[in-house]
């Protein structure tokens, strides 16, 4: 569900920065907590990778997702040390 919020958070921003762009595949990793969420957001930064947190109010502000713009090329190997999400528990590979 948290992952729907911040692709909302996407769409609104996405048409006015990319307006020709064809629409963006989602994909979901999962992380163990919010401070490694946080982790995520700093290394995403620090590969200069435009981001967005979703910040859950009923969650008492706790960060519960984050978006990237769409990212394309080299920039996708960022996401390598990261399992997608699916039937298994979520975990971070080294």
């Amino acid at each position: 569900m948290q992952a729907s919020h911040a692709a909302i958070l996407l769409g609104q921003w996405l048409p006015t920065t990319h307006p020709n762009i064809e629409p963006p595949y989602l994909v979901a990793i999962g992380v163990k907590s919010e401070d490694e969420l946080m982790k995520v957001g700093n290394r995403l930064n620090h590969a200069n990778i435009k981001n967005f947190p979703f910040i859950e109010p009923d969650r008492n502000d706790e960060m519960t997702a984050i978006v990237t713009e769409p990212v394309f090329g080299q920039d996708r190997r960022f996401f390598r040390r990261y399992r997608c999400l699916g039937a298994t528990a979520p975990q971070e590979v080294a």
